[in-house]
């Protein structure tokens, strides 16, 4: 699963045939102790081709993998074919054909295939879960379902889904694919045909994943969302939000299916939509969004505003630059901050609760991260691009910036690594790993090389499977504990502003639920920090403290972060060995004012960090 970009000056990268020699040279002696793979698929015998490394460079979606379910693998990947020409074809398309073979694990039989014609060179698949995706045909969105259609001989039929009247900017898929965000702005008007001398005419390249650097993060102050009165033109960006529900096949039968229902079970339902001066990216869920409270020099104030208005205290995190979280499971999050400078980074995970459960150290240069993940089983793949030097902005690198692409497999309650491989050609847009749904086997693509007698370097490009260990007791009792955390599913309509809920709840009827009430019992009128939108200006510390503030302490050397979470009671769940449910989150209305009793457990630390800490 593609996800959101969430880290502060990342990006992606790519690589084609000829240069691969000298590029996989660079990379093999630096990441020679890959694990070795259970299984491996050829990818030539299946009709793939070498791909052209100006698109991977400019962070081309060229081709993808995903697991259908923990059994089954849907491969893609451009081919070179004559095509034919189409009347209505506007002068920037780049057309190009794509072939989809659906494979069979663990023998890696093909099932099925089909070809896709598609007018860019942008992402043009997405997985959404339960054996469900779906395709882009420029701003027309439809879906199909491999497996649920296989044995009427139908693996590939598409069903409408979503169509357009603005142009398609960017779709991110959540974790637990329940929840869609479009990105959309006006599509521009058409060029004039050109009457003199025929001209060359720019590519259209699409969709394609966006640099996290170029972005504005709604913890970012620059950032800006539509206000009162303000111009159309001034909010160009419309972002539109669907829950996806899975339907249950028994729970579907015994009922009548709502018309806006798609077969194969999924059903869809726009829930919310916003407008923007600027590209955002929004870290949510689909029942409440991340904010900050705060910020100082040395970090940012967290919490999470359900759409119900329940407001969870998450505490602080130490980062010199904004931070860039992203949700990994209904209750889970990671999280990108800075030491000093953005190039220097590092990973953290975070719950719910508040717990700030580990972090990673990096000391090298990146770009380009991406992850997938597997949320019944608490793991997640994260895929980055080591860098030789700092890629700035959206740039296009050029390959000999790009030393390899890594994914390594993470226990999100602990942090513990429990795969680490390369995988290559290296692609910006991500896509060439997946995790399977249980989170027990990974898969890759990847360009192996070897000497051809007589001289010369034979590439094979194969599919590698590689298994994770399974979850122990232990790792069952924690990721149960973790998932305790997510709030209750509500469909409440999704709003992101404290204002904003406080006037939809203000005519809630007596029948509402409870949760809805206390929302607004006693808390008054709007006031600014309640109208406060997603991206507007963080009010520093140094402002004037509002009594609801929590404090924040200096951070410590150790790298613990004090903890704003009310509950002492809960501050070392993580130590919890028992399978029961998770302590409460403290919810109440007054729970932000409540001093901490003491830090929160500081985090596991991996890849330590520099001995002198960020000025």
């Amino acid at each position: 699963m593609p996800f959101p970009p969430l880290i502060a000056g990342s990006r992606r990268s790519g690589n084609s045939f000829l240069t691969l020699v000298l590029f996989a040279a660079s990379v093999v002696p630096a990441f020679a102790r890959d694990p070795q793979p259970l299984f491996r698929f050829p990818l030539e015998p299946l009709g793939y081709q070498p791909i052209a490394n100006r698109y991977l460079l400019e962070g081309a979606t060229m081709l993808t993998l995903d697991y259908v379910d923990d059994r089954h693998l849907l491969v893609t990947f451009g081919i070179s074919k004559l095509m034919p020409r189409l009347a209505d074809c506007p002068p920037d398309d780049s057309d190009r054909t794509v072939q989809a073979i659906l494979l069979e694990l663990p023998t890696g039989r093909e099932l099925a295939r089909t070809e896709w014609r598609f007018h860019d060179v942008g992402q043009y698949l997405w997985d959404l879960g339960g054996g469900h995706f779906m395709l882009r045909q420029r701003d027309t969105l439809t879906t199909f379902a491999p497996l649920e259609n296989l044995a009427a001989g139908h693996p590939f039929t598409q069903q409408p889904f979503l169509r357009f009247e603005r142009h398609i900017q960017s779709i991110e898929v959540s974790a637990n694919h329940d929840l869609l965000s479009i990105e959309t702005v006006k599509r521009e008007p058409p060029q004039p045909e050109n009457v003199g001398p025929p001209q060359a005419t720019a590519r259209r390249t699409g969709l394609l994943r966006r640099d996290p650097a170029s972005l504005n993060p709604d913890l970012n102050p620059e950032s800006g969302a539509e206000r009162p009165g303000a111009r159309a033109d001034a909010t160009p960006f419309e972002i539109s939000f669907l829950r996806l529900i899975h339907e249950d096949p028994a729970a579907a039968a015994s009922r009548e299916i709502p018309s806006r229902a798609i077969p194969s079970r999924l059903v869809a339902s726009i829930d919310g939509r916003i407008h923007t001066s600027k590209s955002v990216t929004i870290p949510l869920t689909a029942e409440g969004f991340l904010r900050s409270q705060s910020s100082t020099r040395d970090g940012v104030l967290l919490d999470f505003l359900t759409f119900e208005g329940k407001d969870f205290d998450l505490g602080d995190f130490a980062t010199s630059c904004p931070p860039r979280p992203t949700f990994v499971s209904p209750s889970e999050f990671i999280a990108f901050g800075c030491r000093g400078i953005d190039s220097s980074l590092d990973l953290a995970g975070f719950n719910l609760h508040g717990d700030f459960l580990w972090q990673i150290n990096f000391t090298d240069e990146q770009a380009y991260p991406s992850i997938a993940a597997a949320v019944p089983s608490g793991r997640f793949a994260f895929s980055r691009t080591v860098t030789s030097t700092h890629v700035y902005g959206s740039e296009t690198p050029s390959l000999d910036q790009l030393e390899a692409q890594e994914v390594r497999v993470i226990q999100m309650y602990n942090g513990k690594q429990l795969l680490r491989v390369t995988t290559s050609p290296i692609q910006r847009a991500g896509q060439n790993y997946a995790l399977s749904p249980d989170g027990g086997s990974l898969a890759v693509i990847r360009d192996t090389l070897s000497p051809v007698k007589g001289g010369g370097i034979a590439h094979s490009t194969a599919v590698e499977i590689y298994p994770l260990p399974p979850l122990s007791d232990k790792d069952q009792a924690q990721v149960r504990i973790e998932a305790a955390m997510a709030p209750n599913p509500s469909h409440t309509a999704m709003r992101f502003s404290i204002g904003e809920i406080k006037a939809a709840l203000a005519d809630t009827p007596a029948s509402a639920p409870a949760s809805l009430k206390e929302a607004t019992a006693g808390k008054g009128s709007v006031t600014p920090a309640d109208s406060r939108m997603v991206g507007d200006t963080i009010p520093s510390a140094s402002a004037a403290a509002q009594p609801s503030s929590p404090a924040v302490a200096a951070k410590s050397s150790t790298g613990t972060i004090p903890s704003s979470d009310p509950g002492a009671a809960c501050a070392t769940l993580a130590d919890t060995k028992s399978g029961s449910a998770a302590c409460p989150v403290n919810t109440s209305a007054d729970s932000a004012d409540v001093t901490p009793a003491h830090p929160r457990k500081p985090p596991t630390l991996y890849e330590p960090a520099p001995a002198t800490p960020p000025q």
